[in-house]
């Protein structure tokens, strides 16, 4: 497995991971790998998911939408029941 040095970190960042170490029964570099592996994963899905509303967004694009609070106050002044 290919190996990543990270040079300059922060005193205190260094202070929290060996803190956080530590508490989870962990070596420093166990927990900056967990911590490193989840930072990856959820920016990769946060890409996931922009990338799919960009998807969505693109397909709704010029077609005929309806402003949803223009049903409500129709419904309203024509006195039909909301659903609860």
């Amino acid at each position: 497995m290919p190996d990543i040095l990270i040079r300059d970190v922060d005193a205190d960042a260094i202070a929290h991971l060996k803190q956080g170490a530590a508490s989870n029964g962990r070596s420093m570099q166990a927990e900056a790998h967990r911590l490193f592996t989840e930072a990856i994963a959820r920016a990769h899905e946060e890409r996931a998911f922009w990338d799919r509303a960009a998807q969505i967004r693109d397909s709704l694009r010029g077609g005929h939408h309806i402003d949803s609070a223009e049903i409500i106050r129709e419904g309203r002044e024509n006195d039909w029941e909301e659903p609860e």
